[in-house]
């Protein structure tokens, strides 16, 4: 009986590990396509969807309410950004 208890905690503890990998797989995998997404300059900034896309009708950056979010703006220019970093 306690054998049996402990090959079950076993059990669990194994399939914790396991689904705790590939969450963190998935994660990479999200992180790693915006990474080139950005460098493609192909990311959905409200810029995009305004000016392209249609779907929005201000362009103004999110976050620090400025200038147009364009991924120049976002990786270089925005202050939200600058003064966090500091």
């Amino acid at each position: 009986m306690l054998v049996c208890s402990v090959v079950i905690i076993i059990i669990i503890i194994i399939i914790i590990i396991i689904i705790r990998r590939r969450r963190r797989r998935r994660r990479r995998r999200r992180t790693e396509s915006e990474i080139v997404a950005a460098q493609d300059q192909a990311l959905k900034t409200k810029y995009y969807a305004t000016k392209i896309l249609h779907t929005e009708t201000d362009s103004k950056c999110r976050l620090c309410y400025q200038r147009d979010e364009t991924i120049d703006h976002i990786m270089s220019a925005c202050e939200y950004w600058q003064n966090k970093n500091m």
